[in-house]
């Protein structure tokens, strides 16, 4: 197998594995995330990160760095794990957008 293949297996692997464990909220996470960074899951920047916005913070807080040093570096299925983290403990108050969740 090609070392392209095996990485797209892995990734696909992956985000099964995060799906699944996923806690399920029924937040609208793409919604939020077309608010926050126009739906732009691998967005970075020096404050805030990842398709829902993260704080730089947050994300390492909240087990984030399990991923991806960075939440624009993780995939989406790892960010929603990650933010359902911080819903369950705050729900939607830490978004600007959460009217879109």
């Amino acid at each position: 197998m090609a070392e392209n293949e095996e990485r797209v297996l892995q990734t696909v692997f992956l985000a099964a594995v995060a799906e699944f464990y996923r806690p399920k909220t029924n937040v609208d996470w793409d919604g939020i995330a077309m608010c926050e960074t126009a739906g732009n899951w691998s967005m970075q920047g020096s404050r805030y990160s990842g398709g829902v916005g993260f704080y730089n913070a947050t994300w390492n807080g909240f087990g984030g760095r399990e991923f991806a040093p960075n939440a624009g570096m993780a995939t989406r299925e790892q960010q929603i794990v990650v933010a359902e983290r911080v819903h369950a403990r705050y729900g939607l108050s830490g978004w600007g957008c959460k009217a879109y969740g």
